[in-house]
């Protein structure tokens, strides 16, 4: 098996074994008085990002990162991560 075939493998196993949870981005959002598309007007993510975050997709951590810093906040206060 190749190593990116390792990846692909280890990325799918994630996707069953844990449940990504945007919720708290989109409460800590709120609790500012502003939206998600906020992050998308000022630049921090694009329109796709948005949508997957929204269905519990999985983003980059740079993208968690970025969010993180432009809201000054911790990264609990973006993503939560549960085992089903």
């Amino acid at each position: 098996m190749k190593c990116s075939q390792k990846a692909t493998l280890f990325t799918l196993i994630l996707e069953v074994l844990a449940l990504i949870s945007y919720t708290p981005l989109f409460k800590t959002l709120e609790s500012k008085g502003l939206n998600p598309n906020y992050l998308r007007k000022e630049g921090v993510v694009d329109g796709k990002t948005l949508a997957k975050m929204s269905k519990g997709g999985s983003v980059r951590l740079e993208t968690i990162e970025r969010i993180c810093i432009f809201l000054d906040i911790p990264i609990e206060q973006v993503v939560r991560i549960t085992k089903e």
